[in-house]
């Protein structure tokens, strides 16, 4: 999907008149089709204070 710069004068006026709910239900629909299986990455952070490091770190 490519940024549209052709945008009508009366396109501009009926997206700035939608209500913010039905703003938000497109843009949903926009991310959900350019990012299909969007999934959430996890990280956890050590601290070196934990004992996890191999090496005798005291």
């Amino acid at each position: 999907m490519t940024p549209r710069h052709d945008w009508t004068a009366q396109e501009v006026l009926n997206l700035l008149q939608a209500p913010l709910v039905d703003l938000l239900w497109q843009a949903q629909s926009v991310h959900r089709q350019v990012n299909p299986g969007y999934t959430v990455q996890l990280a956890s952070l050590l601290s070196v204070k934990t004992g996890g490091c191999a090496e005798d770190c005291a």
